[in-house]
This record gives C-alpha cells, sequence and structure tokens, in this order.
C-alpha cells in the first residue's frame, strides 16, 4: 500500500511537470534561456555533462512511455514493501537519510533503476502522449526487479509481457523501443530470467548498470547486437541541484579506504580483503570517539542487508583520499560511484582478459580521476596499498579531485528530479539520441583514452 501511494505520488509530480513543459513549449520560452542568463564560470566547467541538456527547450526526439498492466511494474515493485534493505519508494529513490547542503543521501538500493528510470521517462520533457509523434518507445516492465522478487524465475512474466508488446502497433512496425535492466546483463541470458534470450528484445536499445565484459561470451548468447546504454549504479548520494559538492575543502584522514561485505566472492576479492587488518562496522563518529586517531588504511565492512552501513558509507567515503573497488560477483560495483559522489579517487584494477565498459565514456575521461592498478601485479606479489603509492607519486591529486568533482554530477541521479538538467538521467537520454542519430551505433573511448 505504502508503495502504491509513493507511486501515486511520483506519477502525479510527472503529470506536472509535463503539463510545465508543454506550457513553456507554447509560449515559445526555451527551458535554457534563464540557465545562459544565468551562467557562471563554475558552471561552464561543468562540460562533459552541459551536452546533455536540451539547449534549444525543444527535445531533439520524443519517447512514448508505454502504460503496461500494474503486474509487470508496479505490482513488481510491491514485492519488496517492507523489506529492510530493498527500498523503492521516492520514485525509486528509497528514504531520505540525512542531507549535506545540496547532497542528499537516500537509502536507494542498487538495483533501482528500472525504477528511477521508469519515473524520470514519465516526468522528462522528452516525453510525449502522442503516439505518432514518438521516435522511441519505452517499456517499463520491471524485469531485473522482477527476477529478485521471484528468486530468479521470471519466466511467466518475461511470456506475458512479450505478449502484450506484440500487440502494440508500434512494435509490430518495428519502431525502436528502450528498456532498463536492473541487473548486470550477464544475468537476463539465464533460463531463469531469459529476457535477453528472446528474439522479440534482440533490437531494442537497452539502459544497464553493467554490460558483459567477456564480448566472445556476449555474442555467443545474445549475437551481434548492439552495446548497452551504460548507466550508473543507483548511489546513495544524490544532489538537489546544480552546485558542486564541497569536497576539496574536507579532511580526509584516511588514505586507502574499503568499503565491502566480508563475502569473498572470488578468489581476487578475498585476496585483497586479507590486506586490510583494521576493519569496522561503526560510523566515523563513533569509531573516532575519544581521541582515536583513524588508521591510514580501512576496511568499512558493509554486509548485505545487515547493519546500518547505509547510513554511514558516504560519510566514510568523504573522509577518505582513495576508496579501493575490487571486483565482486562482476566487474563493476555500486561503490565506484558511491566514491565518486562523496570525493573519493576511485582505484580500480585493470584486467587483461576483462574490459569494462563505465558510464558515458565518449564524454568522460575516467583515467583523469580513478587509479588504475595491474591486477596481475597485485595477484602476484604486491599489495594494492604498495602499487596505489607508487602511481599516485606520479599524479596531481588535487588535479584529479577537481576532475572527480566535475564527473560526479553526470554519475548520480538527482533528486528532487525537476532540478536536474545534467545529471545521470540526461546523461542517458544524450545516449540515446546518439543512438538513434547512429543507427545504433556508439563510438567506445577506453580507459585512459
Amino acid at each position: 500500500m505504502r508503495y502504491r501511494l509513493n507511486t501515486l505520488l511520483c506519477l502525479a509530480a510527472a503529470s506536472s511537470a509535463l503539463l510545465l513543459i508543454r506550457w513553456r513549449l507554447r509560449l515559445q520560452l526555451p527551458h535554457s534561456t534563464t540557465q545562459a542568463q544565468r551562467a557562471t564560470a563554475e558552471e561552464e566547467e561543468e562540460a562533459p555533462c552541459d551536452s546533455a541538456g536540451i539547449k534549444s527547450g525543444i527535445p531533439p526526439y520524443r519517447i512514448y512511455v508505454y502504460e503496461l498492466p500494474g503486474e509487470y511494474n508496479r505490482d513488481i515493485a510491491q514485492c519488496f514493501e517492507g523489506n529492510e534493505c530493498e527500498k523503492l519508494g521516492s520514485c525509486g529513490y528509497g528514504p531520505l537519510i540525512a542531507q549535506h547542503g545540496n547532497l542528499q543521501v537516500r537509502n536507494t538500493w542498487q538495483f533501482a533503476l528500472e525504477v528511477i528510470v521508469h519515473h524520470r521517462m514519465l516526468a522528462s520533457p522528452y516525453r510525449t502522449l502522442d503516439i505518432n509523434e514518438a521516435n522511441a518507445f519505452y517499456l517499463p516492465y520491471y524485469s531485473g526487479l522482477d527476477c529478485l522478487c521471484t528468486r530468479g524465475c521470471s519466466t511467466h512474466s518475461v511470456d506475458g509481457v512479450l505478449q502484450w508488446l506484440k500487440q502494440q502497433q508500434p512494435f509490430q512496425e518495428r519502431r525502436q523501443h528502450l528498456m532498463a535492466l536492473s541487473k548486470i546483463e550477464r544475468e537476463h541470458f539465464s533460463r531463469r530470467c531469459p529476457l535477453l534470450a528472446r528474439s522479440e528484445i534482440r533490437d531494442f536499445l537497452l539502459i544497464g548498470i553493467e554490460q558483459e565484459s567477456n564480448e566472445v561470451y556476449r555474442r555467443r548468447r545474445r549475437g551481434d547486437v548492439r552495446p548497452l546504454v551504460v548507466a550508473p549504479y543507483p548511489s546513495y548520494g544524490h544532489f538537489s541541484d546544480k552546485r558542486h559538492p564541497h569536497t576539496l575543502s574536507q579532511s580526509r584522514d584516511v588514505f586507502l579506504l574499503l568499503a565491502a561485505g566480508t563475502r569473498r566472492s572470488n578468489p581476487f576479492r578475498a585476496h585483497i580483503l586479507q590486506q586490510f587488518p583494521e576493519s569496522t562496522t561503526l560510523s566515523p563518529d563513533a569509531f573516532l570517539h575519544g581521541g582515536r586517531t583513524p588508521p591510514g588504511v580501512l576496511w568499512y565492512q558493509t554486509p548485505e542487508c545487515r547493519g546500518q552501513h547505509h547510513k554511514y558509507t558516504l560519510a566514510w567515503m568523504q573522509r577518505a583520499l582513495f576508496c579501493l573497488q575490487p571486483p565482486g560477483d562482476s566487474p563493476t560495483r555500486k561503490s565506484f560511484y558511491d566514491a565518486v559522489i562523496s570525493g573519493c579517487i576511485p582505484v580500480i584494477f585493470k584486467d587483461a582478459d576483462v574490459t569494462v565498459r563505465y558510464p558515458f565514456d565518449s564524454h568522460l575521461n575516467y583515467s583523469a580521476f580513478c587509479v588504475e592498478i595491474d591486477a596481475s601485479a597485485v595477484r602476484r606479489d604486491r599489495t594494492a596499498l604498495d602499487a596505489l603509492r607508487e602511481l599516485v607519486s606520479q599524479r596531481n591529486i588535487q588535479h584529479m579531485q577537481r576532475d572527480l568533482q566535475t564527473a560526479a554530477a553526470c554519475l548520480q541521479y538527482s533528486f528532487p528530479f525537476h532540478h536536474s538538467p545534467n545529471d545521470a538521467f540526461a546523461m542517458i537520454l544524450n545516449q540515446i539520441e546518439v543512438r538513434l542519430q547512429n543507427n545504433g551505433s556508439v563510438d567506445v573511448q577506453p580507459l585512459g583514452s
């Protein structure tokens, strides 16, 4: 019931936003006019994100959002109502934990992308209610959540939603369709979560948190299909306006932080966890109570769905200079985006056998604000700390922090969303435009280019 009420509130906000957009367009008052008049030198530094905004006030393309039967989205989301860690209220952003200036800390679930994108599409100036005006059609099926809700067996729902889709005229006419995936691409290949094994989805333009890094495996499972629009995992942090967060001036008395659970999901991760002798589950204030000095290297333990770490992860990251990002069940993790938003320089691992695509890599130069460690060297005879110290001795930390601060706006989902012309969702819309113009192709910029 609570989720249904939150959904109605979100839909009301979306309807109001759409009416306001139409009123502006009717009066020939581009949304960007007043923004341009107020532009400052600081805002001009946000160039990587500015390309995602609507410069003329008229969207370059239109999206029609299907109204699916509730069993394929709303009812799936209600499956998680009352759970301790899977919070989907407030349009998918979860409940507010704290507000620090323009940074909201929310208990946002890492698998909330389908809900967030759905509500953002409903409120977007790119949305049209006229099916004949649309350039693309968004299918708001919560496939990833469906797999989680049914404990990994969504075959019945996939059959039902595709049967519904086949009855829609735009699909029959082979028009461009869009969809978001809350779980990583690989997990949608399986028999138990079979969405991407279905031929009806082959021509969809998909928005997802991780593209399968093994291209040979990907082609074998899906054939010669277009790349995903890779989107950030939803983080705990959300900016409420365009201002930069004040991260550079904060005291960063922890040199290297690892925020991770205790599960050894692979040998490399287990090897990394052994390199952190000091760990805690306490908040920074509780840990430092009584004048205790923060350690230079610390493992903040974040066991899944246990404890209060969702309240304090960003607080610890705001005290740290570097945040280590070892792979877990897959090469990418939500913690990477928590670190970016907190101003903590991400430390990632380069593996010769894995090619990871990061969000909006044609706009953002990740090598400017990340440190990349050779995973093979750490496997052999080096600690992550030693490798990091050697690499950062050759880098300008302040420059990296500035670039990180600029990139942070692009890699988070702002809330409330009417204040967010240049956040991750705006970047997603920009990537969709590029794909529509290039018939589904995209230029991928590797890390370091």
